[in-house]
């Protein structure tokens, strides 16, 4: 059998076994982005400070959205970095998002043609912001708002222009392309995962029987060799036990 053959085999799998591995799948997806959502995040704080940097001196701007904008990004930052729960980590990166437009909006009255700045500001937000969610349901929603704060008191003059359908087209356009790369994204995300899950049974259990082979026995053994109060089987199940002594941990190794 070729390899490529082989390789195939191991990404067969393309659905989730249980709820659980679904609920798994979402917390990692999680976990595995956050460095790369707080990369973003930076990159658009960054992106507004230029902005501001090479903006026309004489122009006076809002200065309490500045800093409401200014304060939201940095919390928002901060929420995504440090979280541990996904709750957390999607009003992080959803009040960036939010945050960021903020700012953005707040540099209208730094130029004369509002529309050309609004209309691609837009788009590159909610581009640049696909890879950051694990999830399209949150993607849209953060999509919508974005467009809602960055155009809010903007989008009379687009609406009513000769040109007003293909501005609608390329907003439809600009929302549609950030949907499919964050579709895109989730998938590689999910078929990386299955295929993690996919050699870790092939690495702890019998290809035939299901057993746990020599490999998880070892692994069990110095799992009870560990002090803690809570042993963490492979299955992901959390299992309280007093430490009783090696003897009766060894004892316990098939309950796992």
């Amino acid at each position: 059998m070729s390899y490529a053959r082989r390789i195939g085999l191991i990404e067969k799998r393309s659905s989730f076994r249980d709820p659980a591995e679904t609920q798994l799948f979402w917390k990692s997806a999680a976990k595995n982005t956050r460095h790369l959502a707080v990369s973003v995040q930076i990159f658009g704080l960054v992106a507004w400070l230029m902005s501001r940097a090479l903006a026309n001196p004489h122009v006076t701007f809002n200065e309490p959205a500045t800093v409401v904008a200014i304060a939201g990004m940095l919390t928002a930052i901060g929420m995504t970095y440090a979280s541990r729960g996904s709750m957390m980590d999607t009003i992080g990166r959803f009040a960036c998002a939010v945050f960021t437009a903020l700012a953005f909006h707040a540099n209208v009255a730094g130029t004369q043609t509002p529309a050309f700045w609004v209309l691609p500001m837009s788009i590159a937000i909610n581009v640049s912001m696909a890879p950051v969610f694990s999830g399209y349901r949150n993607y849209l929603a953060s999509a919508f708002a974005v467009w809602f704060v960055i155009s809010y008191g903007e989008a009379s003059l687009p609406i009513h222009a000769q040109d007003a359908n293909w501005i609608v087209l390329f907003v439809l356009s600009g929302v549609a392309l950030g949907l499919l790369l964050n579709l895109l994204f989730i998938q590689e995300r999910k078929k990386t995962f299955l295929v993690q899950q996919e050699l870790a049974r092939l690495a702890f259990r019998d290809a035939l029987t299901e057993i746990h082979n020599r490999r998880s026995f070892m692994l069990s053994i110095d799992e009870c060799r560990d002090p803690s109060d809570f042993w963490t089987c492979r299955d992901g199940e959390h299992r309280h036990f007093e430490n009783r002594g090696r003897n009766q941990c060894a004892g316990n190794i098939q309950a796992c």
